[in-house]
């Protein structure tokens, strides 16, 4: 059970394609970096369910991308807009969000999420298959690896030098 501080904290809501372990390796590596517990994940294949905002679209379309909603404005909004309002909702990138709502990092990033969404790979559940890839089951582990040649722990690590490095660059300057 979440504490009251911890539920008003939250500022968005990021659906996902459950079923898609790209789109499992990006909640795990924002809910990496979310230490202030700002965004609320739910995949798609239950949120449609039970999300108003969600029901008034074709569920087989909202697969194509992931979506946020700001739980202040009530707004859906997809693609590259999710990833704003993800970059928005934490302090260290909100400053980037705010760049890339602007042209051309705009037109830019779009291009390069239509190329990212379009090229992944989904193994959606049917009756001769149901059973997730082995990544979207390790839920918990640090283990999950993020890309061929990295893990979630060592995501982490790398993280974790980078602030401590910017830090010391800040104290220093």
């Amino acid at each position: 059970i979440k504490s009251k501080k911890e539920s008003n904290n939250k500022k968005i809501i990021f659906y996902y394609d459950g079923e898609c372990p790209l789109c499992f390796r990006t909640k795990t590596i924002i809910s990496s970096l979310d230490i202030f517990g700002r965004i609320e994940f739910k995949r798609l294949q239950v949120a449609y369910y039970t999300d108003d905002i969600l029901k008034k679209h074709d569920l087989n379309l909202l697969y194509n991308d992931v979506y946020a909603v700001s739980i202040k404005k009530q707004k859906l909004v997809k693609g590259i807009y999710t990833y704003i309002e993800v970059f928005k909702a934490f302090p260290l990138t909100k400053i980037m969000g705010l760049l890339i709502s602007i042209s051309p990092f705009i037109n830019i990033g779009k291009a390069i999420y239509k190329t990212v969404a379009s090229s992944r790979e989904v193994e959606r559940c049917s009756e001769e298959n149901c059973e997730l890839p082995s990544a979207v089951q390790s839920n918990s582990s640090k283990k999950v690896k993020l890309f061929k040649n990295l893990s979630l722990e060592d995501f982490n690590r790398y993280c974790l030098n980078i602030a401590v490095t910017s830090l010391l660059l800040l104290i220093i300057s």
